[in-house]
């Protein structure tokens, strides 16, 4: 591993919720690369919501900490115990931004954990790499972590089972489509109508305009019909859509099971007997206990860091 700098830049949460580039000491310079962890040259970060909720909300917001989650790079070195990535590897990953000093996506050199790296396909850009982890994860958490579905893998067989996407072509959505394809589910969503025909060719069978008037009669149609919409993924979570998607998925025969990105509502949990309903919070596949929001304590789930790796 060729000499690393004493200090990097970073993109930093100050004391009065504004953040700011400054330099910080380089983790790895001073203490290596921990076992079972990556250091990455970074060369595009990916920007969530998460990462300026965490930097500016009040409840979230904790100062001197660097800031995100999503980046892609070049593999530097590799701790023990690391073997699918070597050095000079093309990778994208997640960390738990805006939880450490000295850590985070917005950076010039970051430690991923091995698990939440994936290498970089041939052709894909850097930048376009840095867009791919955030999504892609939270769907893959949803789906296997609590909705107990198999891994996304094109040798999966057809299931008699769907899954209604609230927001199909936001970058979670669109990420769910194809994923929930290749688990063998079969695909209901909504999206405004200039996106139907691209949300037909990533793998929709069926795309309905959530502006429409009577969407929700729509959807119960097809719930009714199909009989097997067993899913529920909402990758928005904001302006009354949880409740919608319990409203539909309750004519589900036998009930369904609603996961959401963002926190529900006391009320939501309890609306309808028939869905059951949880919600996504990535920072758990990093298998390492945290509080968020101040006050809410996460044990580590190793389990989650299984699925993950094994992804």
């Amino acid at each position: 591993m060729a000499s690393l700098p004493s200090t990097i830049k970073a993109i930093v949460t100050q004391a009065d919720r504004s953040v700011k580039v400054q330099e910080i000491p380089n983790k790895a310079a001073k203490s290596g690369v921990p076992d079972g962890e990556v250091l990455v040259k970074v060369h595009a970060m990916g920007i969530n919501p998460t990462d300026w909720k965490h930097a500016f909300a009040p409840v979230l917001h904790h100062e001197n900490r660097v800031v995100g989650c999503d980046a892609s790079g070049e593999v530097v070195a590799v701790g023990k115990g690391v073997t699918i990535f070597q050095q000079g590897d093309r990778v994208a990953g997640v960390l738990h931004g805006t939880k450490y000093e000295d850590n985070g996506a917005f950076a010039e050199y970051a430690i991923f954990k091995d698990q939440m790296l994936l290498k970089l396909p041939d052709g894909m850009s850097f930048e376009e790499g840095a867009s791919w982890p955030v999504p892609d994860f939270t769907y893959l958490q949803a789906a296997c972590c609590y909705q107990g579905l198999p891994l996304p893998s094109p040798s999966n067989p057809k299931r008699d089972e769907a899954v209604l996407i609230w927001s199909g072509a936001t970058s979670i959505g669109w990420h769910g489509i194809q994923l929930a394809k290749l688990i063998g589910l079969k695909v209901l969503t909504v999206a405004s109508s200039k996106h139907h025909a691209t949300l037909r060719e990533i793998g929709a069978d069926e795309v309905f305009d959530y502006k429409d008037a009577d969407v929700v009669e729509k959807l119960k149609k097809v719930v009714k019909e199909w009989g097997n919409v067993k899913y529920g993924f909402d990758a928005i979570s904001e302006n009354g859509s949880i409740e919608t998607c319990i409203d539909v998925l309750a004519e589900t025969p036998g009930g369904a099971h609603l996961v959401t990105v963002l926190g529900p509502s006391d009320e939501a949990f309890k609306r309808n007997a028939n869905v059951k309903v949880d919600h996504t919070l990535g920072y758990t596949f990093s298998n390492e206990p945290f509080v968020f929001a101040k006050s809410i304590k996460y044990e580590a789930m190793p389990e989650h860091a299984r699925v993950l790796r094994e992804y």
